[in-house]
Order: C-alpha cells, then structure tokens, then sequence
C-alpha cells in the first residue's frame, strides 16, 4: 500500500510506501495507537499522565514533547493534529490505520440497505475487507509495563474490536452457507470461534455447517469438543439448543436440503433511525462475557435509580473487577438517565483540578 499506513492489527508498526518504519521510542507507537483509535483531540496532561503515570507532570509533559517528535516523523508531518493543549490523529489524515479502515467497512454494511444481506454484493466486500484486516487481535504481544491505565484501555479495545471481528465472521459464515458455499462458511465459522473458544454460538453454527456440508462424523465431533471444553472451563454442560443439534445430527435430521436460509435478517429499507442523545453519550469499555456479581449487580441498580443517591462509591481490593462490575451495571442502567452515561478513567490524572476536563473530553463537551 503507497503512502504512510499504521497497523494495530497484530503486532503496531508503521510503513512507508510498503517498507516497514523503525520507531525508536515504543511510547511513540502507543500514543499514535491511542489516537487512532480514539479520534478525539485529547489535553497534553491527559497524555502525559496516561503514558507516564508516575513521573510529575513537568517531566511528564516534557517526555511527551519528545515522544511527538518520534510520531510526527514515523506517521507523516501532517498526522497529527497539535493545537495548543490538545492533540489528536484526526480522520481525514492521509495516513492510512487498518483499524479505521476496518471499522469504516464494517459501518458500511451495518447503514447499507438491501434487500438480503446474503445476496448484497456490496455487504459482502466490505465484510470480506473487514475479515482481512483482523487477522490477529489489537496490539498483539504489545504493553506498556509502567502505564497500566493504558493496558486497561487496550484491553477494552481489543474486546471491543474482537466482538466486531466475532460479527463479520459471523455474517460471513451465514453469508456463505446461504448457497451451501459450505467450504467458505466452515472457515469463517472456525475463526469465529478462535475469537472466543467457550462462545456456543460458534460452535452451533459449526455443527450446523459440518451436518449441512454432509460431514456428521465433524458435527457430532465439534459438539463434544464443546462440551468438554465448557466442562473444564466453566464446570457447565452445552445449552439446550446445543445438545438438540447434536441430537438432531446423530438422528440424521440435519442435511443440506433441509438447509435454511441462514443469513442474517434483511436490513429494514428506509433512512436509518436519527440517533437520540441518550445513545450518542453511552460511551462505555465493551467487556468480556461478565459472569456471576449478580447480588452486587441488583444492589447497584437500585442504588442508581434512587434519585437521592448522588454518588455510589464500589470499594475493594485491587483486582476484585471493581472496574468491570461498574461499566456492567452502567450499561444495565444506561435506559434510566436520558443524558446518557459515560466511563471516565481517572487514574492517569495526577490532580484533582484534571477531573473537570477529563469528564469534559469522555462526554465530547
């Protein structure tokens, strides 16, 4: 690919008309990551504190001086954006980042309108686009040890983008499987599971598409792959539309004519629905499949809804899933506040006047 192109993808790395860039500074490269993927402008000391929470802010906000240097010449002189106090990698940037590219395909074939997705020649590009450019999770094998509050921010990322991911190759397994293209459909359905081994949707669709494609040796096989793993894992046996595919396949009910259409449902036609306030300010860290807290959760929703409670404190010992367990019950409740909810991570700043700004930039204000 011509011209400058970050990858975050994998391994982060910048390239150049093809030939690959060497960045000095591994702080340079997390920044440009974290404005890329997050298209704001954000304050210097909110920078400064999250790439170096230790340091003060002067010496902080002169590392960070130095680390721009080392991005503005891997990324392009134009890259970034730095006006005054605030800094951000803009969208109409000429560089090129495979995880805007990916996200852009795959908000294009969420807007588009057809009348089934699994004839839309248009849907089938960008999601094959899309299912090119995640081929190994954000920032893989990359970490900032003495920055924490910016591996938490790529831990939510990558759990973000890998359930992005988890939809594409979804929609194309359905896709494929629709004209019983089932060779296509099997490979997008196994990399839909690697995503996530324990998730059982994947894992019924592989049974369906292993009976379909006339292989019931591979259904009945993947089935009990599934089981055992859910036992060992999680101490549970399949869900009940699990083990009736399985039943269903021994029984020999499960062959390609008796094929559906497994395509996702067809988009409505129509201009898409206008996006309420409310939803444009529910900005929260997607997480991992949350499981059990839900005592703690229930108490929390009350607390919430209790108009006199103005501030709702979760306290405990480090790496209890305090984190976790908040953005959770903020997404069960957002409904009730018609302002919206948002996350604002505060242990970056390093003083208590930063807390107004910071919430300032999490709601866009």
């Amino acid at each position: 690919m011509g011209g400058v192109s970050l990858y975050l993808f994998g391994a982060p790395h910048i390239t150049a008309d093809g030939v690959s860039v060497q960045v000095s500074r591994r702080k340079a490269l997390a920044l440009l990551a974290y404005l890329a993927a997050d298209e704001r402008a954000h304050s210097r000391d909110t920078l400064a504190a999250l790439l170096w929470p230790e340091w003060d802010t002067t010496s902080a906000r002169t590392a960070l001086r130095r680390v721009l240097v080392t991005a503005h010449k891997a990324a392009g002189p134009d890259a970034l954006r730095v006006e005054q106090e605030r800094i951000s990698l803009p969208a109409e940037t000429e560089l090129w980042v495979d995880v805007r590219r990916f996200r852009s395909a795959l908000a294009q074939s969420r807007a588009h309108r057809h009348s089934h997705l699994h004839t839309c020649a248009d849907c089938l590009g960008w999601l094959r686009e899309a299912a090119e450019l995640c081929r190994d999770d954000f920032l893989a094998g990359f970490g900032l040890e003495d920055a924490p509050e910016f591996d938490d921010w790529q831990t939510f990322e990558a759990e973000s983008l890998r359930r992005d991911a988890g939809e594409v190759l979804e929609k194309l397994a359905a896709i494929h499987a629709g004209p019983r293209d089932f060779a296509q459909a099997i490979d997008f359905a196994r990399r839909w599971l690697a995503l996530d081994p324990l998730h059982e949707p994947a894992h019924q669709m592989l049974i369906r598409l292993y009976a379909w494609a006339g292989d019931q040796a591979a259904a009945l096989r993947q089935y009990r792959e599934c089981a055992e793993l859910l036992q060992r894992e999680l101490g549970v046996s399949p869900q009940s539309e699990t083990t009736e595919l399985f039943e269903q396949v021994k029984a020999g009910k499960m062959t390609a004519q008796s094929l559906p259409v497994v395509a996702p449902p067809p988009a409505q036609p129509g201009p898409a629905p206008s996006t309420t306030t409310a939803e444009q300010l529910i900005r929260l860290p997607r997480l991992p499949d949350f499981i059990g807290r839900r005592a703690e959760l229930v108490t929390l929703a009350a607390l919430l809804a209790d108009p006199n409670q103005r501030l709702v404190t979760v306290l405990g010992m480090g790496g209890m899933g305090k984190t976790s367990l908040a953005v959770v019950a903020a997404a069960q409740t957002a409904a009730s506040f018609p302002d919206g909810v948002a996350f604002v991570p505060l242990a970056p700043l390093s003083h208590p006047s930063a807390i107004v700004l910071a919430i300032a930039e999490a709601i866009h204000y």
